[in-house]
């Protein structure tokens, strides 16, 4: 199939190039009775080659070309024509770049011209088409450059937000922390108890925990709102007693107990292991 196409074009190609070679011979000889044209200038352009002297006057006196029997020698060519059909020059180029016989009329000076002709608009073309790419992509840079710096403002607008969310968080972290520990402020934690202490007999050994601690203290001092183990942390090995929190009904009491903890250098006897803390919230411990 491309086989025929070619063909075809060929042939095209071919009858074009003839009826375009047939008008320009008609125009040459209509120059040529205007004297215009010389006949030594119509037989360079239908061969490609300037006869000698002798041979133009022989010429000169037939008054035909086709009538020249002797060869004449081959020197370089002097081309005074162009072609004005746009059309047919496009095609020209385009057949000069495949073979192609003399007997069309095309002579070697004529495709050389052309070549050269070729050779300018390919390079010229190639160049338009770079300064075309070249315009698209600095048209596609810039659009970048835009689109980069709109995202630079846009991640800066997030950044300004997200530290502005931060120091809301730290904020309402702060005050959710303040009502807790106010909530726990009688509460004492107990370290160390031993897991052999029940329920029901923690409030009454938290009591002689705190006597022992601060003697000067009084039973009716030391009423405890509650007294329960906390759960076991996950990281927390089994055989480690839980912590035990207990809640003071008195304030001045809890600081009391607190206070001389801190204050001796050893616990009581009998209570060696046990530490005793605030009751603080988690948010606060860090």
């Amino acid at each position: 199939m491309e086989a025929v196409m070619e063909a075809e074009q060929e042939a095209l190609v071919e009858a074009r190039l003839k009826r375009f070679t047939e008008a320009l011979q008609k125009k040459i000889a209509m120059r040529r009775q205007r004297g215009i044209v010389t006949p030594s200038e119509s037989y360079q352009f239908f061969t490609g080659q300037i006869p000698e002297e002798t041979e133009i006057k022989e010429i000169k006196k037939s008054k035909d070309i086709n009538n020249k029997k002797e060869k004449v020698t081959a020197k370089p060519p002097i081309v005074t024509e162009h072609f004005e059909d746009e059309e047919m020059e496009e095609v020209i180029r385009d057949r000069i770049q495949r073979p192609c016989s003399l007997s069309l009329g095309i002579s070697p000076c004529w495709r050389k011209k052309w070549r050269q002709c070729s050779m300018k608009e390919d390079l010229q073309l190639v160049v338009n088409v770079i300064r075309r790419e070249v315009h698209k992509v600095g048209g596609r840079l810039n659009v970048l450059e835009e689109k980069t710096d709109d995202q630079c403002h846009a991640n800066d607008c997030i950044l300004e937000k997200t530290r502005t969310l931060e120091a809301e968080q730290v904020c309402l972290t702060t005050k959710l922390a303040d009502p807790e520990d106010r909530s726990c402020r009688n509460n004492i934690r107990v370290r160390g108890v031993p897991e052999s202490i029940l329920g029901v007999d923690i409030p009454g050994y938290l009591q002689q925990l705190f006597k022992a601690i601060h003697p000067t203290l009084e039973l009716t001092d030391l009423c405890l709102d509650r007294a329960d183990r906390v759960p076991q942390p996950a990281s927390l090995a089994h055989d480690i007693p839980r912590d035990i929190v207990t809640g003071l009904h008195y304030f001045n009491a809890k600081e009391a107990i607190l206070t001389a903890q801190h204050q001796s250098t050893a616990m009581p006897s009998g209570y060696g292991r046990i530490s005793l803390f605030a009751d603080l919230s988690s948010m606060t411990m860090t």
